[in-house]
């Protein structure tokens, strides 16, 4: 399924790449505007604030991006019924902590 989907992938990680100011699709900014750019009129929380929604959108579209292109929770070749495997009693599923590992991978692929 993934090969497929290989093109569209692609685009769909260029898209979110240019959505979220990453490195090729970041605007350089001049010395001038260092001094007086718009990181200098906001402080404290509104700075934090900003980087908060900044990030929180790398983790949203990381997770889209995991479940849409990888495959959610699921990991082929290594279980053939996972549904044997995860617990409900548990507070936090394989499952969970697999859709968690790839989330995380591609948010250290982001940035």
């Amino acid at each position: 399924m993934a090969i497929p989907l290989l093109p569209v992938f692609l685009i769909f990680l260029m898209t979110c790449l240019s959505e979220l100011n990453r490195t090729p699709f970041d605007l350089v900014e001049a010395e001038s505007e260092l001094v007086s750019g718009f990181m200098t009129e906001y402080s404290a929380f509104i700075f934090v604030a900003f980087f908060l929604f900044e990030y929180s959108g790398i983790v949203i579209l990381s997770s889209l991006t995991s479940i849409l292109f990888l495959g959610g929770y699921s990991v082929p070749f290594l279980f053939n019924s996972f549904a044997e495997f995860t617990s409900l009693s548990s507070f936090v599923s394989i499952s969970s902590l697999i859709l968690g590992l790839k989330t995380c991978l591609l948010i250290i692929g982001v940035v």
